[in-house]
Formats: structure tokens, C-alpha cells, sequence
């Protein structure tokens, strides 16, 4: 964005040293000016001299290594037939020192947690034992940016409860209802914003029970692979005592004390100031496996792809609400939603929907671990258009091959279905607003 001059207007517990630095380097465009004007509005002359005279802090780039970014290679590597240059790119990849889970994770747990990452896959049924991409592998990997809402959504799929919710979608009398649940269960795994405070507004509508379940077992199966996951690395690489408090450094107890020892009776990864106030019979949930582990175990919840389901926590109405109304005015008078952020959330939504059936259209047409990749989908979008045109050819080549294949997932094809009804719903009322 190049101007030639930049103003500063207010002073923001934002307007760091870094943030400055990032913005006064806009001014001056480059061929044109040979210097660039920076202004301070209503900003203390103290703060403006400290801010340019001000050092850097140092930045240390990190690539953190995810279930996503796991599964990702392993696409790579079966469907390049594991050629040798997808084998040097991922070892590469992998022997690179900032490949991390933390800012402090060292080359020992980054190879652990990508261990325990296949073990998950595996679980999930996205991977094969040979590593082979299972079921809606390529799907999974594209919402990646929602990590734990993507494979909560694969384990709705593979358990098949959208093919019961799904199986009479081509009957024009239940297809609302249809789509009226299929977009109750997508708003609680995607775009999840806390309800507003307020009683008086309504919140999201309970998930139906069916799916709670299926979420729940799954939760279950992801905090047991990541609490065996800490415990197995903290007996094999934690050998020294957990006594040093986080923030001050400060070392407790003595010599011989039992603090931090595995004598105590609490598991080898929960932290010894944890167990001290009696919480020693294991991590609950994975907050408090997140929170609770030994000091020298770094794991974020974000790098777990753990869903919530709990009933206490109610969330924003705002996305159901506008599929069944259409009414952007209720989302900021009911829903707490900025007019200015309303069109972002909806947008976001919509490309979810758009990812989630070209992904069901690649598991049709090409199998399972079928991989999603926009030439794919630009192919899709004009076999669609030539299929409007009711050419008998046509048809006959866009089917083929694949017919087959459609008769033997019936169920995924009414899923296919269902998500499609759904998403041309909601992309007629938001085009009918923001066209």
C-alpha cells in the first residue's frame, strides 16, 4: 500500500515499536519520493520519541506441525505413488528446525506428537495402515484453518449419521426439515461465537442428540490418544524433577523433598504443582491437559483438534438464524453481530459449504482420499454447466465411469444431496442481500 504519508491518529495500547515500524515504512512511494512523512495526531511527544527510537524485538519464525499438515503429506506422498521428489520434500519438511508445536518444543516431541499424529489419523480412519488417505481425507486437509471442526465433521460422516439424517432428502415434504438440522449441526461445528450475554437473545438450539454422541465419542477417542501421547514422552523424556514454577523460575522444595519425583502418586505427565492440590488422578478434559501438563511438555490446545460439545456453553444463533430468515438486522439486534462483520462470517460460511461439497463430489467421483485441488473443482463446475445443457454426449461422459461408483454410495450421494439443497439456500439469501 504505498502513500506518502502515513498519520498516526490517537494513541493505542496497539501502537507498539513493531506495529509502528510495520506501518511508518508505508510512506514514500518508491520510484516517485524521496522521502516519506510520518505524522503523530494526538499522541503524547514522549511516546512519538520512544516509538522511533525504539528498538526491534527479535522474531523468531516457527511452521507448527499439525494433524492437518500430517495428513497433507501423507496425500502427497500417495498420490505422487511416493516418488522420490515428494520423499526428499517431506523430509525436508521435517528435518527443518522450525517445524514445531510450540515456541519452546524441541526436535524429540515434534517427532512424538507427529507419531501420535498418525496414531489419530489412523484412529479417525483417514489413514491406512500402509498410509493410504481414507474416506474424506482430501476434505479434512481443506479446512484445515478449522482444524477441529473439520475432523469433528469426518466423524459425523463416517459414523453415518448424515446417511440416516439424508436418506429421504429427494422428498420435497421433509427436505426442510432435513436442511433445517443439517444446518443446526454444521453451526455448531463451524463459525462458533460465544451467545450474547444477554438472556433475551436466543441462542443456538441444542445439537440434536444423535450427533451430540457421535461428537462426544469422538472427544473421548482424541483426549485418549493425547493423554497416552504426554504420558508415554514424559517416561521416556522427562527425567528431571517438575519444580520450577513457570513464571518466576523460582525452585521449590529441597533435595529429597518428593516434589516433582515419580514416587508420588499422580500420572508421569500431570505437573507435581497440580498434584499437590489433590487434582492427582489424571487430566479430565483437554483444557486440563493443556493447562495441567509437566512444565517441560509444551502442548496448545490448539494443536489438539478437540471439539466442544458441552451443554453449558451456548453459542451464537447467528448463522442458523440467517438461513431461516434471511435477515441481516436481527444478526446485529439479536446475535450481537457488527453490521461491519456480518458480511465476513457469512462469506466464511459459505466457502465452508462450497469446500464441504466439492469434497463429497471428489469422494463420489474418485473414491475415497480423493484430494480437493481447484482444478478439480474447475472441472466439476463446467461439467455442471454442460450438463444444464442436456446434451445426451455430454452426459454420457461426465457420467461413465462414475455410475457405477454413485449406485454403490447411494447414501453419500442423498448426503451430497442434502448439502447441496443446503448451500444453494444460503447462497440465495446472501446474494439476495450483498449481490
Amino acid at each position: 500500500m504505498p502513500c506518502k504519508t502515513v498519520v498516526f491518529a490517537g494513541d493505542s495500547v496497539y501502537l507498539t515499536a513493531l506495529n509502528y515500524r510495520q506501518a511508518a515504512g508505508r510512506a514514500g512511494r518508491r520510484g516517485f519520493d524521496l522521502i516519506g512523512n510520518v505524522i503523530f495526531h494526538d499522541i503524547p511527544l514522549s511516546k512519538a520519541q520512544r516509538l522511533i527510537s525504539s528498538r526491534l524485538p527479535s522474531l523468531m519464525g516457527h511452521f507448527p506441525i499439525s494433524s492437518s499438515l500430517v495428513l497433507r503429506l501423507f496425500i502427497l506422498l500417495h498420490n505422487s505413488k511416493q516418488s522420490d521428489h515428494a520423499k526428499k520434500c517431506i523430509n525436508s519438511l521435517l528435518t527443518q528446525p522450525r517445524l514445531v508445536i510450540g515456541v519452546k518444543s524441541f526436535k524429540e516431541q515434534m517427532l512424538h506428537h507427529l507419531r501420535f499424529s498418525i496414531e489419530f489419523l489412523r484412529r479417525q480412519k483417514l489413514l491406512g495402515s500402509d498410509g493410504t488417505p481414507l474416506n474424506f481425507a482430501g476434505m479434512t486437509t481443506h479446512l484445515y484453518y478449522a482444524e477441529a471442526s473439520a475432523f469433528s465433521l469426518h466423524a459425523l460422516l463416517c459414523s453415518g449419521y448424515f446417511a440416516a439424517l439424508c436418506k429421504d432428502i429427494y422428498n420435497p415434504a421433509r427436505q426442510k426439515r432435513i436442511s433445517l438440522e443439517l444446518m443446526l449441526v454444521m453451526a455448531h461445528i463451524f463459525g462458533r461465537r460465544p451467545a450474547p450475554p444477554s438472556s433475551n437473545f436466543p441462542a443456538l438450539p441444542p445439537l440434536p442428540k444423535k450427533a451430540k454422541k457421535i461428537l462426544m465419542q469422538y472427544n473421548k477417542d482424541t483426549m485418549q490418544t493425547y493423554s497416552t501421547y504426554v504420558e508415554t514422552f514424559a517416561t521416556q523424556y522427562c527425567n528431571t524433577p517438575d519444580h520450577t514454577l513457570p513464571f518466576s523460575k523460582y525452585r521449590c522444595g529441597s533435595v529429597g523433598s518428593g516434589l516433582g519425583s515419580r514416587t508420588t502418586n499422580h500420572p508421569a505427565a500431570l505437573s507435581s504443582f497440580v498434584a499437590l492440590s489433590g487434582h492427582n488422578e489424571g487430566f479430565r478434559n483437554i483444557d486440563d491437559l493443556t493447562t495441567s501438563v509437566r512444565s517441560d511438555i509444551f502442548l496448545e490446545g490448539g494443536a489438539v483438534p478437540y471439539l466442544p460439545v458441552s451443554d453449558d456453553e451456548k453459542l451464537n444463533n447467528y448463522l442458523y438464524s440467517f438461513y431461516k430468515d434471511g435477515d441481516i438486522v436481527k444478526l446485529d439486534r439479536e446475535n450481537g453481530v457488527r453490521k461491519q462483520d456480518v458480511w465476513f462470517l457469512l462469506k466464511d460460511f459459505s466457502l465452508v459449504l462450497a469446500t464441504v461439497v466439492a469434497g463429497l463430489e471428489c469422494y463420489l467421483r474418485d473414491g475415497p482420499g480423493a484430494y480437493l485441488d481447484s482444478e478439480l473443482i474447475k472441472v466439476m463446475d463446467e461439467d455442471r454447466e454442460a450438463l444444464g445443457k442436456d446434451d445426451e454426449e455430454v452426459v454420457e461422459a461426465v457420467e461413465g465411469e462414475g455410475r457405477k461408483r454413485r449406485e454403490r454410495n447411494g447414501d453419500m450421494a442423498k448426503v451430497l444431496k442434502a448439502f447441496s439443497v443446503m448451500r444453494g439456500q444460503f447462497e440465495e439469501k446472501f446474494q439476495k442481500i450483498f449481490a
